[in-house]
């Protein structure tokens, strides 16, 4: 996905592909339950496509090619959290990636969603 057209050179054969990829489907292994401030629950955001995220955690801002990127990717769940993107779930399967959301204190929701489909804010960075 390119969102900066003017960073394009192109050959001759050359296709640029301005389709964001899209949520197909978002899951964790954690079983149904109450869950406590402090306890991890690690959420997978499979895409229909590939993605890559120039901005991980601990990455130099020099993975930034676009320069647009000014933050690490989060998805806003119904409990009321925004949780950053950990990386990628498995090294061989660039269309899923991996989320830690830790329970915070006030946040509930009977049952965890994302907010909408659209609940990833990449800053430019997808």
């Amino acid at each position: 996905y390119v969102n900066d057209m003017s960073a394009i050179t192109l050959q001759p054969s050359s296709v640029v592909d301005t389709t964001s990829p899209s949520i197909i489907s978002v899951t964790t292994r954690n079983p149904a339950g109450t869950y406590h401030v402090g306890q991890t629950i690690p959420i997978l955001v499979q895409f229909n496509r590939a993605v890559k995220f120039p901005r991980l955690p601990n990455q130099a801002r020099s993975d930034d090619l676009l320069g647009t990127c000014t933050d690490v990717p989060s998805l806003l769940l119904n409990s009321g959290a925004s949780v950053k993107l950990s990386g990628y779930a498995f090294d061989s399967d660039p269309t899923t990636v991996l989320f830690r959301y830790i329970v915070g204190q006030g946040e509930s929701a009977r049952k965890l969603d994302v907010v909408t489909n659209s609940s990833i804010i990449a800053d430019g960075c997808v």
